[in-house]
């Protein structure tokens, strides 16, 4: 059996982990801390656009086992090749992405259509306004609304 062993515990070394592991591989995870992952918007920004296409097709292979493991763990994502979703940042700027889960995607400010961004009360690591500021000098309609947290205790 071959064994190979993966440095890194971000996002493609947990996919490369998964998908040698699934193909019969012995696996070695290698890694310390806690990772960037939870840091991680969640997004897959491959720089594929129409005007440059890869040359081969191993990033759409990747890309189909991927989506396919992410879809087999309830997390779906939406976006397609040459196209980009447009998604506001927690600093009110925007960012191009090729694919993002279907929550994130629903955010896509592609539309003239009116953003609603909303604060938890007493959630203390997030400001509407910010974001609201940030979406309006771009040019977009937005609005800051606040949401009750479930219990005060959430906040933390």
């Amino acid at each position: 059996m071959t064994h190979i062993i993966i440095v890194g515990q971000g996002l493609a070394g947990l996919f490369a982990a998964n998908v040698a592991a699934s193909r019969g591989l012995q696996v070695t995870l290698v890694a310390q801390g806690r990772g960037g992952l939870s840091l991680s918007h969640g997004c897959l920004d491959l720089g594929r656009t129409p005007l440059r296409p890869f040359p081969d097709q191993s990033l759409s292979s990747a890309l189909a086992i991927f989506l396919d493991l992410a879809a087999s763990r309830g997390l779906r994502f939406t976006g397609e090749d040459g196209a980009a979703l447009r998604l506001p940042t927690a600093a009110g700027t925007m960012r191009a992405t090729q694919y993002a889960p279907e929550s994130l995607a629903r955010g896509d400010l592609q539309e003239a259509r009116p953003a609603w961004i909303a604060n938890l009360a007493g959630f203390r690591d997030f400001d509407a306004g910010v974001v609201v500021r940030g979406l309006r000098d771009s040019g977009l309609e937005a609005q800051a609304v606040t949401l009750p947290l479930p219990s005060p205790a959430a906040r933390d």
